[in-house]
């Protein structure tokens, strides 16, 4: 089973119960374009109907596609919780490059 295949599989197997929280970590990891398509579908699917989704990503254009709010943690700190704003992926890299940049020159 490839690992495309075992996201989709892990995907459907929490969606089986209709949860009312849904936690996903890099749930775009190994799909082609299609399948993260469908997958922003659903995902905003959820939300719609009234599930709580979590998303944890790496990939700033995932969380722009498909959150209404994003949350910035770096190294176990909650550095910022609010809206995506209206710019989107720009002013979200920005503000997670200042964040990361900031940690570094305290670490140096």
């Amino acid at each position: 089973m490839s690992q495309g295949q075992r996201q989709r599989l892990g995907l459907a197997c929490a969606l089986l119960h209709e949860p009312a929280l849904l936690v996903l970590d890099e749930p775009g990891n190994a799909l082609d374009p299609v399948q993260t398509a469908t997958l922003r579908t659903l995902i905003r699917e959820q939300a719609a109907a009234g599930t709580a989704v979590i998303l944890s990503t790496h990939l700033l254009a995932e969380v722009t596609a498909v959150c209404s709010r994003v949350a910035i943690l770096h190294e176990g700190v909650l550095h910022h919780d609010g809206p995506v704003a209206a710019d989107g992926h720009a002013t979200l890299e920005r503000r997670f490059f200042d964040i990361a940049m900031a940690g570094g020159a305290q670490a140096a």
